[in-house]
């Protein structure tokens, strides 16, 4: 994937490649007109659990090799958090939201890279490819 200078350029790659892994999974993807509030798509199954999805695109890999995803949330905190990366190839990592703290930062690596011996809580990657499911 290019890498694009321009954040909005980059964050409707993100949407869109989120948005298709998604149809492609049987959800109905719906995007508010108007992006102020922190929350990129409601999707839904069944048209009677609804989840909101927000969307991040990062490439920050840190010299421990995983990538960096911090998101402080605007107006609501969505329900997941969807995290595109080049460093996952056509993966799409799908995190519930931990509603209960104002600012969500994680860790993610690969399946295939080592960790470093100084860290405690690794998540890999294929712990977060799971869609996302009402609860």
């Amino acid at each position: 994937m290019n890498n694009f200078k321009n954040p909005a350029r980059k964050g409707y790659v993100a949407e869109n490649m989120v948005a298709n892994d998604l149809i492609i999974s049987n959800y109905f993807v719906c995007k508010p007109e108007v992006d102020d509030s922190g929350i990129d798509f409601v999707i839904t199954k069944d048209m009677s659990n609804f989840i909101t999805l927000q969307v991040k695109n990062t490439s920050k890999i840190r010299n421990n090799g995983a990538v960096f995803v911090d998101l402080k949330p605007k107006r609501f905190k969505p329900d997941y958090i969807a995290v595109y990366s080049k460093h996952f190839g056509d993966k799409i990592a799908y995190i519930k939201n931990d509603k209960s703290k104002d600012r969500f930062n994680m860790f993610i690596r690969n399946d295939g890279d080592i960790p470093q011996k100084n860290q405690h809580k690794v998540n890999y990657l294929s712990e977060y490819l799971i869609k996302p499911i009402s609860s």
